[in-house]
């Protein structure tokens, strides 16, 4: 069911209040729970109004909050601005292009209207829909229906029908003004601009799944995990001893309401049956394997049938379609390959797709950009950083980006900001797609960007998602942030049920404008753990800590400290050593570090800078010692 967040602001005068009430009347007419909140602000002429619309299955809080605005709908463009940081990443913006300064204006000698007000909005917003609602509604003789016209706007962006619209009018509206109020209405249905960044909608690889139905999802999930949990039971030593633990029996399984009495897997469940103790299949079937590390010196295996690199590829035709991927384009393909699932899973999904794969793998900028000319690339997946990376190098050696038929982008395996994104955009000029996934579940391939950005769609069909407490354990109504958990509906070598992915998100149901019905998911705010995300690469304090402690002279006293240099993230070790070692001179100490860090980069598989320092230089804590260090999007310099 759609769930929905409008914010309506304008100054007192412009019907902002009127406005939010035919919103929330139409939602309720729906049937949808509604909340909105009381106006703030001066209502007077002039002064600042705001009202918060937010309606769904279920409404827990009537103001939105900071950064989850769906659409902004501005009366006046000045507020556009003032308010456009509650606006989610793709969300909408809808402006009427009347400037109304605010008293400050006339009053003061050197305060002005910002001249160059609607330029600042395009870069600001991605998607904005500019109205002339005053224009429009003076062409209907009566500027006080220019919320009509603004409200017709917004209907475009909505799922209610036209006569749920018109319901709401007739009773909000004086009967003296509803047949102009409802011309308003659909002139501004049929005049508000495309958006300014207008984006390509992208087709849709498996439209019989991607657009299904709600109720026809839920049968198939409820089959699904029917027959998993059948499978689970009959084939895997480990989730049958956990079911039987439970009294759960696979006929207890009649629907979705089962899987909160279902058992949790963890990390730690794969660790201790490293590396096949979960397989359900004999391993003879089993034809590729991925892994990612963990906290010892024992990797996190994944293993695949013919069958699940088959599903692989389908979930990741799916995500590169939905960026825009056709068999016409070039893929330059420069994720890792080896162990590390993220170069494979975009190879087969542009191999399912017929696009013509480059499989260049990561580093070799040179390469990377020579390439990039020779073969004509137009899409480029790796991370975000090494995007940044290869953009600041292309223009150091001076490579005409127009000239390059790069157009977008397809990017994850670390986190990255909206910030990042609009570099990446900017710097390139293409349009950049966030993927996501994890070695466990399959790889990338479990959510993506459609072209509306912002929210990625989860292949529920494949992975069924739930959000839940990362302290109770127990699920969260839709929209509540909190853990993300996959099942996985159709792995056959080694299924995992309720995995927790540790990744903070939440969850949004109901269609998409791109035209899909798969749940959506906010871009991951954060994790539950302390597993450190590092240029794509998995990195625990512990690693660290195993190989420290296991060198002689090393002192058991140490710090990471994590800085950004350029748009890549740099891992420095701050370690003390005996005095004995440290007294010996700046030779013995260069070459300890050189030693650790050569130690450290076998483990983890990245370089990194070691410093050793004196004893009792880092600070100590009576409680749990602060390892980590994070200066990413800070100022760089040492912790005291």
């Amino acid at each position: 069911m759609t769930q929905a967040n409008i914010l309506i602001v304008g100054v007192g005068g412009q019907g902002v209040v009127l406005a939010s009430d035919i919103i929330a009347t139409a939602a309720l007419k729906r049937g949808y729970d509604v909340k909105k909140s009381e106006i703030h602000g001066m209502s007077q002429r002039g002064g600042a109004v705001f009202s918060h619309v937010r309606y769904g299955e279920r409404v827990y809080s009537p103001i939105i909050p900071r950064g989850q605005v769906d659409v902004l709908v501005a009366f006046e463009m000045l507020e556009a601005l003032r308010w456009i940081d509650h606006l989610r990443p793709g969300g909408t913006v809808i402006v009427n292009r009347e400037h109304i300064p605010p008293p400050v204006v006339f009053t003061s000698k050197t305060l002005r209207y910002p001249s160059d007000a609607e330029g600042k909005l395009r870069q600001a917003a991605h998607r904005v829909i500019e109205v002339d609602a005053m224009d429009e509604a003076k062409a209907l003789g009566d500027p006080r229906v220019a919320n009509a016209v603004m409200l017709g706007a917004l209907s475009t962006c909505l799922d209610f029908r036209p006569d749920e619209w018109r319901e709401a009018f007739k009773v909000r509206v004086p009967p003296a003004t509803l047949e102009k109020n409802l011309a308003a209405f659909e002139a501004g249905r049929r005049r508000s601009t495309a958006p300014v960044m207008k984006k390509r909608v992208a087709p849709i690889w498996n439209p019989k799944v991607e657009t299904q139905a709600r109720e026809e999802m839920i049968a198939l999930q409820s089959e699904r995990l029917r027959r998993l949990v059948a499978y689970l039971y009959e084939r895997v030593p480990f989730y049958q001893r956990a079911f039987k633990e439970r009294g759960i029996k696979p006929a207890h399984v009649r629907s979705l309401s089962f899987l909160r009495q279902l058992p949790f897997t963890e990390k730690e469940d794969l660790r201790r049956h490293y590396p096949f103790g979960l397989l359900a299949v004999p391993k003879e079937e089993v034809i590729t394997i991925h892994a990612s590390s963990g906290t010892t010196g024992k990797l996190t295996v994944s293993s695949y049938t013919q069958k699940d690199l088959a599903v692989w590829s389908e979930a990741m035709a799916r995500g590169m379609t939905a960026a825009g991927v056709t068999k016409t384009d070039v893929v330059q393909n420069a994720y890792g390959y080896g162990l590390f699932s993220g170069g494979f899973g975009f190879h087969l999904g542009a191999e399912r797709i017929g696009a013509m794969v480059v499989p260049v793998s990561t580093g070799v900028t040179e390469r990377q950009l020579m390439l990039m000319e020779d073969f004509g690339s137009t899409v480029l997946a790796c991370t975000p950083s090494f995007a940044l990376y290869l953009a600041e190098e292309a223009h150091r050696r001076e490579i005409n980006r127009q000239a390059l038929k790069l157009r977008l982008g397809l990017f994850g395996a670390e986190p990255w900001s909206e910030q990042t994104r609009r570099q990446i955009e900017a710097r390139w000029g293409i349009t950049a797609y966030d993927c996501y996934g994890l070695s466990e579940i399959i790889g990338p391939g479990v959510a993506f960007e459609c072209c509306e950005q912002g929210f990625l769609h989860i292949n529920e069909d494949l992975f069924l998602p739930e959000i839940i407490d990362p302290e109770t354990l127990e699920p969260l109504p839709e929209g509540e942030q909190g853990e993300l958990v996959l099942t996985t509906l159709r792995r056959e070598a080694m299924p995992l049920l309720r995995y927790r992915t540790r990744d903070i998100t939440r969850l949004i149901y109901g269609p998409c404008p791109c035209g899909r019905t798969l749940v959506r998911m906010d871009r991951i705010t954060g994790r539950t753990d302390d597993m450190l995300i590092i240029r794509g690469v998995n990195v625990f304090p512990s690693q660290i800590e195993e190989v420290l402690v296991g060198l002689e002279g090393v002192e058991p006293h140490y710090q990471l400290v994590l800085r950004r240099e350029g748009p890549l993230d740099r891992l420095e070790i701050r370690v003390e050593i005996e005095e004995r070692f440290y007294c010996q001179g700046p030779d013995t100490r260069r070459q300890l570090a050189e030693r650790i860090a050569e130690k450290v980069r076998h483990t983890i598989g990245l370089s990194v800078q070691v410093n050793v320092v004196a004893p009792r230089t880092i600070d100590r804590s009576l409680g749990k010692a602060k390892r980590v260090v994070d200066l990413r999007g800070e100022p760089q310099g040492h912790p005291s």
